[in-house]
């Protein structure tokens, strides 16, 4: 495989590795691991096959992209114990469990944990 095709499979497989939460430092490089190494190293490459990017990546590469903080798994206790609470203090109504039971078990499982936990979030800052 040329050199061309190596470094777009490793951008790309970096790119999904950010998106599923890697760590900068986990992500796969030419020469070791972390997303500056990769970088530089794409930018090696494309200066040596005499693209001019006129400077503009000479710095940390990686210093200013926000990291995605992943919340813990919710555990089946804890959403339980919010919707039980939501119905007894009545901001849900016993009519409407039916239509979210519907909605929940529709959704996909991540949109799901995603919804409960900012959820509780909210109800514990209400708190």
């Amino acid at each position: 495989m040329n050199k061309d095709r190596q470094l777009l499979l490793l951008a790309a497989a970096a790119l999904r590795d950010l998106y599923v939460g890697f760590p900068f430092d986990e992500i796969a490089a030419p020469n070791g691991s972390g997303l500056d190494l990769l970088l530089k190293g794409l930018t090696g490459h494309l200066r040596g096959q005499g693209i001019d990017d006129q400077g503009a990546l000479d710095c940390n590469l990686t210093r200013d992209i926000p990291v995605a903080q992943f919340a813990p798994e919710l555990t089946e206790d804890e959403i339980a114990d919010h919707l039980l609470a939501r119905i007894e203090s009545g901001d849900l109504s016993l009519e409407d469990i039916p239509s979210r039971m519907a909605r929940y078990g529709l959704m996909e499982p991540s949109d799901f944990a995603n919804e409960m936990r900012e959820r509780i979030e909210m109800s514990r800052e209400d708190a």
